[in-house]
Order: C-alpha cells, then structure tokens, then sequence
C-alpha cells in the first residue's frame, strides 16, 4: 500500500501557493484585450525526485510556470526621408502621405504624421481689395 503525498500541504504550502500564482497569471492574460481570447494558457507543475543510493530519501525540487499567450502584433506605416542633414522617418497617421486630416479628438486640420499646421500668418497686410467700398 502506497501512502500518498498531500501536495496542497506540501513544501510547507510553498508548491499551492506557486500553483495558485502562475494561475493568477493565466487569468490576468486572459483579461487582457492586447492578446488573442481563444488560444490556449497552460499551466505545468514540475516535481523533480532525485532519491539517494539507498533509495530512503529523496530530494524533491519543485517547480511551476505559466505558458501564456503574447500580445498581438500592430503595425503602423513610417514615411522615410531626409532632410538634408540626416534620415528622418515619420508614423503615417492619414491615408496617404501629403494627405491633410481632421484630428478626431481636436477637430483641426493636421498634417499626414498628425502634427498640427502652423497657423497662417495673420499680421500680413490682406492684398484683398474690397471694391464695396470704393465709389
């Protein structure tokens, strides 16, 4: 008759409480909306016994891990350039670059890479001629 180990007990409580961790981790990566909802999270409990000559006493190593799932991927397009100094690169933020945009949280006009336009020059003298007012 074979006498069983408690392993909710074991190495002082050590082993469940690591258990219970790594599935703390599992679950927190399920939670997370930047990974894939459906894949598969396993959780591996390792017990190495590595008994003595006499076969009396053995040393058990254990050990628990957590195989979670890896955000997914994004991307983004770069618009690369130079500027006659250097190689610059910028996110492309419109369809396509050159394109002017409406900036969804300001409403303003802003260039391709979302920075804002430079506001016109406004202290010019207007070349405008209002032929209303001439008689």
């Amino acid at each position: 008759m074979h006498k069983h180990i408690d392993l909710n007990n074991f190495a002082d409580g050590a082993l469940l409480e690591r258990v219970n961790m790594e599935i703390g981790k599992v679950l927190e990566n399920i939670q997370d909306l930047n990974t894939d909802a459906t894949k598969k999270r396993k959780v591996t409990i390792t017990l190495d016994i590595e008994p003595n000559d006499r076969r009396e006493l053995a040393n058990v190593v254990s050990s628990v891990k957590s195989t979670l799932v890896p955000t997914t991927a994004v991307s983004a397009s770069l618009m690369i350039g130079h500027d006659g100094r250097q190689v610059i690169g910028r996110e492309l933020k419109s369809s396509m670059p050159g394109q002017y945009m409406v900036d969804v949280d300001s409403g303003e006009i802003v260039n391709d890479d979302g920075t804002k336009l430079e506001e016109p020059n406004t202290t010019a003298e207007s070349t405008v001629i209002d032929f209303r007012k001439t008689k």
